[in-house]
């Protein structure tokens, strides 16, 4: 699999932080462990292992059939998309990158077999959809990923435009992560009729948190990164 870098990736770093998703991982391998299926703490190795797993798990399930039924995990997942209020378009990716950073633990989505284009046609002024296999290309690659083929064409000039690595991003994702902190104690405050400000614009008393381990960056600096960062937090997310 192809480790691709596009706004996509980063985004779903961002909920890999989250603390909701941290403790919804934690709880979904306590209830594989108490069913007797555990994860193994480094992942599956491979898809072999991973349809081995599934198959103890399905006879788990009509074993527990009238009784306590185990985790449907892929409802689980669903939950997870619709907690995040992922656009609809986008919740095939997003529960692809969910189910291969729980069972493989990997922190990249599974680029498939294949990739998929647009082409105009010029005799019909029509726009046309390629899809290029390569020498490793399966007959299961393509019927596995055909709901990408399907729901998914919006995204596929983000995969050839987007796709660059950002060196700073675990600075600024700290950073952010220390804004929307710093945001929710103010507004805690001014619920509470308190002095939000207490002399201090809020980059400014982010700057005084990190000058030592970040002292080269500006308050202007600062403000571009939170604004940088608030876009991407926000993308691929639907304000229905």
């Amino acid at each position: 699999m192809t480790k691709i870098l596009n706004d996509f990736h980063y985004k779903a770093k961002i909920i890999t932080e989250d603390q909701y998703f941290k403790d919804f991982v934690s709880f979904l391998l306590s209830k594989f462990d108490n069913l007797g299926c555990p994860i193994p703490d480094k992942g599956f190795k491979n898809d072999k292992e991973y349809e081995e797993w599934r198959k103890l798990y399905w006879q788990i399930v009509d074993k527990n059939k009238g009784k306590s039924l185990p985790p449907l995990f892929k409802i689980y997942i669903k939950e997870l998309v619709v907690y995040y209020k992922i656009e609809e378009k986008y919740k095939k990716y997003f529960e692809d990158f969910f189910l291969n950073y729980i069972f493989f633990k990997k922190d990249y989505y599974p680029h498939p077999g294949f990739t998929i284009s647009w082409k105009n046609n010029k005799r019909t002024n029509e726009h046309e959809l390629y899809i290029r296999i390569f020498s490793h290309t399966t007959k299961e690659n393509i019927i596995k990923n055909w709901s990408i083929v399907k729901n998914e064409k919006k995204l596929l000039n983000d995969w050839s435009k987007k796709n660059k690595n950002r060196k700073d991003f675990k600075r600024d994702l700290e950073i952010y992560k220390l804004y929307k902190k710093l945001k929710n104690v103010r507004r805690i405050r001014n619920n509470k009729g308190e002095n939000i400000y207490r002399n201090k614009r809020l980059d400014e008393e982010i700057s005084s948190i990190i000058m030592d381990k970040y002292e080269d960056l500006s308050w202007e600096n600062i403000r571009k990164i939170i604004t940088r960062m608030k876009k991407l937090d926000t993308e691929f997310v639907t304000n229905k």
